[in-house]
């Protein structure tokens, strides 16, 4: 191993994301002038290496500490003097370094990268080891920004800036943030590579390429491309700069630190408005085939993202006061609404819901995935037996269902829920089609693969309705209790249809632990408790299930609503109620 002292150079451009978005063409051809006719030869001039370029950014080194600083100074004041659209961020260290070929590492190199995140356009950031070896030996004043703690730097550096001016080092940007959209909007940044062997790099771009490629299969999400995203790697990621840059509202960041045998990767997902962290997570993994592992550690940080995009987005919809809302929003309020109604048991709730996703729909009569959530309210209305016309509901839910695969086949969240409203129509065939599909669509949709073991659990698909819901929540075990409720209403129905009471009782009550306002899982506990001749809760189960579905227990006795496709399992099912004295 070659180690040798080196005063590195790091330089970006500012904006660069911005620029490229708005003329990627023009701001490419400014780019190539300005090296050709002024960074490259600045640094000939000053006796610098370029050791490499990264899009917007360069690495130089410099043999004298003095060469490195006059050239970052002549480039910069050569930038302002010429009026260019391209500004510089620079920023300067001295350390030992390992040479490896034309390519140079180490922590020499990381703090100089560092510290040029720090630089306002225009200016110069240098550590303490070059300041002191500079001082009084060139024609510029540095002030004292003091320690600073830098990114995945254990001890701080202390830093000193060019021009001699205050520094706000929080607003580095000097353009106007870009419009956040209406949908929820996402940048992955590319996870850290911290295994010290740079051949590792293509592991951690990897990750951070597959989660970018993995959420935009969700539909409703707004995804920032690669391009721009990898433009910030090997930078210390300011959340709320970046955000504000990329015009996001959540960002994505982590790191990848890989063994011979083993790799962690850390994720966490934060809100860009307020730089706060929403959720973060450790995966450790044996590393065997590494492709395998690499879509396992994938798939497994997107299932846990989405839903917590889907909790901050409702979270920041129902703390709006205004009246003044998107058509987006009114939806999310929709959808929060249809959740809260099975929390609550609440018909009124339910039917409101509806009311409120028509309203979307007349807003902005492009945003159909409204009409998604009016399906889901009415086919629960049909479920719940809420409503005047319980039957009618899921009619109207067919409609609404109809209506949105007119405009969009591409909507995992639609083939689910059309699926649902096929089983009751008794198209058992056709409604595991669709939740197949909707989960091949989007594999990290786990609340489709719960709906998919919960349809297969009905038509005695038992082992393949276990394995959807182990893997669901392999991929997402920090879900929301709905989500959950559902898998174990799976495990329990499958559970009924092999006659084991016992299974059935079990998952039954988890079921019931995270959704217990919900009439299915109720009335197999009723039925599996009379098998079982535990009188006592089955009563108690029948009582609460009246409580906020008086209508259903009779409904499933009539025939009106057969969850098995088996005659056999609804007839045991009728036989068990019967048993319990349902009415």
């Amino acid at each position: 191993m070659v180690r040798r002292l080196a005063a590195i150079l790091a330089a970006d451009v500012v904006g660069y994301s911005k620029l490229m978005a708005a003329d990627e063409d023009a701001t490419w051809a400014r780019l190539k002038a300005h090296r050709a006719d002024l960074f490259d030869p600045k640094i000939a001039e000053h006796n610098g290496r370029i050791i490499k370029l990264m899009g917007d950014g360069t690495l130089v080194e410099f043999a004298s500490i003095l060469d490195a600083v006059n050239c970052a100074i002549a480039i910069q004041t050569s930038v302002d003097e010429s009026n260019e659209n391209i500004r510089l961020r620079i920023g300067i260290n001295l350390g030992d370094v390992i040479v490896d070929c034309e390519d140079v590492y180490g922590d020499g190199v990381n703090i100089a990268a560092r510290l040029e995140t720090l630089a306002e356009p225009g200016g110069v950031c240098i550590s303490d080891l070059v300041y002191q070896s500079i001082r009084n030996k060139v024609a510029a004043n540095f002030v004292d920004l003091g320690e600073q703690q830098l990114k995945n730097i254990e001890a701080p550096v202390r830093a000193w800036h060019w021009p001699e001016r205050d520094t706000d080092l929080t607003s580095t940007v000097d353009s106007k943030p870009l419009a956040l959209p209406d949908k929820p909007s996402i940048a992955v940044l590319p996870f850290e590579n911290m295994s010290g062997d740079p051949a590792q790099e293509y592991f951690s771009d990897g990750i951070t390429e597959d989660i970018i490629t993995e959420l935009s299969r969700f539909p409703e999400l707004m995804v920032i491309a690669r391009n721009s995203t990898f433009s910030y790697k090997g930078k210390s990621s300011n959340v709320q700069q970046i955000a504000r840059e990329l015009g996001v509202r959540f960002v994505v960041e982590g790191s990848v630190r890989k063994t011979d045998k083993r790799v962690r990767v850390t994720a966490q997902f934060m809100d860009g408005t307020s730089s706060s962290q929403v959720w973060a997570e450790r995966f450790d993994c044996e590393l065997a085939d590494i492709f395998d592992v690499q879509e396992d550690i994938t798939g497994r940080i997107v299932s846990e993202i989405a839903p917590q995009i889907a909790k901050a987005e409702e979270r920041r919809v129902s703390l709006r006061g205004d009246t003044n809302v998107s058509s987006y929003d009114t939806a999310l309020k929709a959808r929060s609404m249809v959740n809260e109604a099975f929390r609550l048991g609440s018909a009124d709730t339910l039917l409101a819901a509806v009311d409120m996703a028509e309203a979307a729909l007349e807003q902005e009569p492009s945003y159909k995935l409204s009409l998604v959530i009016q399906a889901r309210a009415l086919t629960y209305c049909y479920l719940y037996r809420w409503g005047p016309s319980p039957d009618e509901a899921l009619e109207a839910a067919a409609e609404k269902i109809s209506r949105f695969f007119d405009i969009n086949t591409s909507e995992p969240q639609a083939y689910s829920q059309r699926g649902m409203i096929r089983h009751f129509q008794g198209d058992h065939t056709g409604a595991i089609e669709d939740m197949r599909f909707a989960v091949k669509l989007n594999p990290n949709f786990t609340h489709g693969l719960f709906l998919l073991a919960w349809a297969e659990s009905l038509d005695r698909h038992s082992e393949d309705a276990r394995a959807h819901v182990a893997h669901g929540l392999r991929l997402s075990p920090r879900d929301n209790e709905m989500t959950f409720g559902l898998a174990y209403l799976a495990l329990a129905q499958a559970s009924f249809s092999d006659a084991d009471y016992s299974e059935t009782r079990k998952w039954a009550r988890l079921a019931v632990q995270m959704t217990p306002r919900a009439p299915i899982r109720r009335a197999l506990l009723i039925a599996s408790c009379a098998f079982d001749g535990d009188t006592a809760e089955a009563d108690e189960h029948k009582r609460q299930l009246i409580s906020f579905s008086p209508n259903f227990l009779s409904s499933v006795l009539e025939g009106k609503v057969r969850l098995f496709r088996n005659p056999e399992d609804n007839a045991r099912l009728v036989d068990g109620l019967s048993i319990a004295g349902a009415e």
